[in-house]
């Protein structure tokens, strides 16, 4: 029986092509965002690696971000809270995305806001800017005036320790909410 070379040689490339996408498939699937060791410092824990772009575009993906909710309900107002934390956070990870129709004024209250290590931010967007990046503080509020399209909060880390609480409230005499959506549910 005669064996034909270029028809070994051919399955012996399909192969090596399966094998390989199958190794970057995976690699991709269980690791989607390396960790961003942090590069400015042990006291220093301002984003350094992660760019406004990759901020603004929110395609970078994250991994390590936990999260605890409550719902507070008063008077048909959500007063209710969420509470993030993490031991090693990187990338960048939207936490709130509300589209508002009409402009309104937003109050966001950050609590026991505590980054231990790395570099970590909280970035406020508004119609694909920023308008606000929240430093660490044991408790603030944030209000922002007219506010109309799309309003985000982000998470931006990079081997992040921290913790944090967040509520939200919008106030207005004539408000329409297009879309009131939490992006981690």
């Amino acid at each position: 029986m005669k064996i034909n070379k270029e028809k070994l040689s051919n399955v012996f490339w399909v192969i090596v092509a399966i094998a390989v996408m199958v190794a970057v498939a995976y690699s991709f699937l269980t690791n989607p965002v390396e960790h961003i060791e942090d590069r400015n410092g042990e006291n220093n824990t301002a984003i350094a690696v992660i760019t406004d772009k990759e901020i603004i575009d929110q395609k970078m993906g994250s991994k390590g971000l936990k999260l605890t909710k409550s719902k507070i309900l008063i008077a048909g107002i959500d007063f209710g809270g969420v509470k993030f934390h993490s031991k090693k956070f990187t990338g960048v990870e939207p936490l709130l995305q509300q589209n508002i129709l009409f402009s309104t004024g937003f109050t966001l209250s950050i609590y026991n806001y505590n980054i231990e290590s790395g570099n970590f931010r909280l970035y406020v967007l508004n119609e694909d800017k920023i308008i606000d990046v929240l430093e660490p503080s044991e408790e603030t509020s944030y209000f922002y005036e007219n506010i109309k399209g799309e309003f985000t909060v982000v998470a931006v880390g990079e081997s992040a320790n921290f913790k944090f609480e967040m509520t939200t409230s919008d106030y207005n005499n004539i408000i329409i909410l297009v879309m009131n959506k939490n992006v981690l549910n």
